[in-house]
């Protein structure tokens, strides 16, 4: 009698091992387009996107479709078949930022427009799938609102720059990647365009060098649950071939850990960019510098010349026209690329 109960058993284990590969050859079957995967690794019987990613648990969802697997193994009585407790560890994503344009209004203004990719990587053993597809990665942009993502938070002086009306919502990025690969890593790339209000020195204008920092932070989860690391241990942000840059002049940059202090929020992990510019000095000694001097200078002939020498008089009074003239038409075109001077510089 026990004999007849352990094969009946081990038959009964063997028929669903095969009907949980027929069902998983059958859903990741080399004909399935990857919006089929896709639709049956989020079926909400399988996956919940209000949960973080599991970790530490390399076990999980090894060969379950949905929680009713689970169930049948459990029925068969195999203890080492049950699905494993979820073991709550620290979910690591990398973080990436590659520079596509900088700018600022004029050489004078503090504020910088910075132009970025942001990516983000990180590990879901929810979202794995069977070698049998000839995919080497899923195309998820859209499927973004069922899969969960790191809630990721700008810290800044300064504010996002608006692509249209209908994209005013800072949190929800216009154009991204979103790529599922074969053992569960999600690549999320997002186009980001910052605004920011720098730091300088007025005191030794226009010799100083303004820094512009920002961060990025979880919102809603401790460091106990996630942290933030910079990709590959970069401690410089990469600039794209094609980088642009527009009265910004980009010195030095570096990426660090944000420095550790106390937060009413808790305890939250945290990256930080610095960009560090410089001015352009030639356009200061050009523009103001050099047609001061001349016009300082030359003021003080008047203290060597006759009283009755008129034409040299009537000369120095055309020089100060012509230098008043010309810083005025330098404040001016700066005025212009600005906002648009019209006739108030003529």
């Amino acid at each position: 009698m026990g004999w007849s109960c352990v094969v009946a058993r081990v038959v009964a284990f063997f028929l669903m091992l095969n009907g949980v590969s027929a069902l998983t050859s059958d859903i990741f079957a080399a004909g399935k387009s990857d919006k089929e995967i896709l639709d049956n690794l989020l079926k909400n019987t399988r996956y919940d996107k209000r949960l973080l990613p599991p970790v530490d648990d390399p076990e999980f969802c090894c060969g379950l479709t949905s929680p009713n697997d689970s169930l049948a193994q459990s029925k068969v009585g195999f203890p080492s078949l049950r699905p494993r407790s979820h073991n709550r560890g620290v979910l690591t994503v990398n973080v990436s930022v590659l520079l596509l344009s900088l700018a600022s209004p004029d050489e004078s203004s503090l504020k910088y427009e910075v132009e970025f990719l942001l990516q983000q990587q990180w590990y879901d053993p929810r979202l794995r799938y069977s070698n049998q597809s000839h995919y080497d990665y899923l195309n998820a942009i859209h499927h973004h609102e069922d899969i969960w993502l790191p809630d990721t938070y700008f810290i800044m002086h300064g504010d996002f720059k608006e692509y249209s009306e209908h994209s005013r919502d800072p949190i929800i990025p216009m154009h991204f990647a979103l790529r599922i690969y074969r053992n569960g890593t999600i690549n999320y790339l997002m186009r980001r365009h910052l605004i920011l209000s720098c730091q300088g020195r007025l005191n030794i204008f226009p010799f100083d060098d303004p820094l512009c920092s920002f961060a990025l932070e979880s919102i809603s989860y401790e460091q106990s649950a996630i942290t933030y690391v910079w990709k590959n241990d970069e401690d410089t942000l990469r600039k794209s071939p094609s980088l642009t840059t527009l009265n910004a002049y980009l010195i030095q940059n570096q990426t660090i850990p944000c420095p550790i202090k106390a937060s009413w929020r808790g305890n939250y992990s945290c990256l930080k960019v610095d960009l560090i510019f410089t001015r352009d000095r030639a356009f200061y000694f050009t523009t103001v510098f050099i047609p001061g001097i001349i016009l300082v200078t030359s003021s003080f002939i008047t203290f060597w010349l006759e009283w009755n020498a008129v034409p040299a008089r009537s000369m120095i009074g055309k020089i100060y026209g012509w230098q008043s003239n010309a810083l005025g038409l330098a404040s001016c075109i700066t005025f212009i690329y600005g906002r648009s001077c019209g006739w108030g510089c003529l």
